[in-house]
């Protein structure tokens, strides 16, 4: 029934890609199907970081790994409403 995996990432994580990959090892291990559904990066606590860095990674996860994603923080209204604006379209789909 789970139409998309929204997956969180925090941006203080110096090796998004680790993290990432983490993730995906554990649903394969849970249910190798769950690979197949559609899937979506969260960037979190960008503010704890510069612009630069979280968009340097929000590019990496989009263009290496493949991912579509979104960064985001909670203390800003803007992104959260972007955020649940791309999930929203994305659970239409």
């Amino acid at each position: 029934r789970t139409r998309i995996l929204l997956h969180c990432i925090s941006l203080e994580t110096e090796d998004v890609e680790a993290a990432y990959r983490t993730i995906r090892e554990e649903l394969r291990r849970f249910d190798p199907i769950l690979l197949e559904k559609p899937e979506f990066v969260v960037l979190t606590k960008s503010d704890l970081v510069s612009e630069a860095e979280a968009t340097e990674k929000h590019t990496f996860i989009r263009q290496t790994l493949g991912a579509e994603g979104e960064i985001a923080s909670i203390l800003d209204d803007k992104q959260m409403a972007t955020l649940a604006e791309r999930i929203q379209s994305l659970c239409q789909s």
